[in-house]
Parts: structure tokens; sequence; C-alpha cells
């Protein structure tokens, strides 16, 4: 149902509903498209409010890859219990982002093994790759 309202409401959704993260600490604008269980698509916009941290740290270029693969994780599970916490980033950072960037993101559901589940993912600046690698996701034992 969630699915169904974002796209009516013209591929944005209302992520603070879906992962706990408030301003100024949320990096996923909107998510502009997704296959359930599989991949998601999503964007970040730099703004004047972002520049020292965006430029900074990469850091939070992964945060926000992290957060899209949580809102994939809980939009394509009804079980809230088994919803998994961020256990370990491997990335590869080529640039950073500059003020007015519209970084796109995306993540793509990769192996599972037990409880760890890995997601392979990007960012990009007009199709340019600015972050590649893998974020690794632990499910809780329940």
């Amino acid at each position: 149902m969630f699915w169904e309202i974002m796209r009516k409401m013209n591929q944005q959704c209302k992520i603070n509903e879906l992962i706990p993260h408030k301003y100024p600490f949320s990096f996923v604008d909107t998510v502009t498209d997704y296959q359930e269980n599989e991949w998601i698509r999503g964007t970040k916009t730099v703004s004047r409010n972002d520049r020292m941290s965006f430029a900074v740290s990469p850091v939070l270029v992964c945060e926000a890859l992290a957060q899209l693969s949580k809102i994939l994780e809980i939009a394509s599970t009804s079980d809230m219990k088994n919803i998994s916490f961020l256990a370990s980033i491997q990335v590869e950072f080529f640039r950073e982002p500059k003020i007015g960037d519209c970084i796109e993101l995306f993540a793509r559901v990769g192996k599972k093994m037990g409880e760890m589940v890995s997601f392979e993912v990007e960012a990009a600046v007009e199709n340019t790759i600015i972050l590649k690698g893998v974020i690794f996701r632990r499910r809780n034992a329940g």
C-alpha cells in the first residue's frame, strides 16, 4: 500500500514515516523508483546547509545509501521484528559532491549470508559515479 501511495505522489515518499532519521540527519530526499526486495533509487540534493558536511565527510554519502537500503528493507517486509541494522560499509569514494549537486543513490540487494545481507550501492552526480561499494546489514536474531 505504501508504494502505491508513493507512485501517486509523483514518485516522492514520506521518508520520515519509514526511518527515524530527522533533519539534519535525514539524507534521502526522495525515492524515485524501486523493485520490492530487489533494488531502490533515490536522490539527495546538496544544499548550502549541507556544503560543509558533504564536502568534508564522504561518510554522509555512505549514510544516505545506508538509509536508502533501510527504506527498501522496511518497505519490502511486514515483519518489523526482522529489520536489520548497519553492520559494515566497504566503499571506494571518487570525488566529493558540490553545492547544488543532485546525488543519485542506488542500492541493490546482494548476497544473504545467515543473519547478514549485503547491498551493492553507488552514488552518482550527472551520471558520473562518485562512490561505489557494499553495505552490510545484520538482521536481528529475533
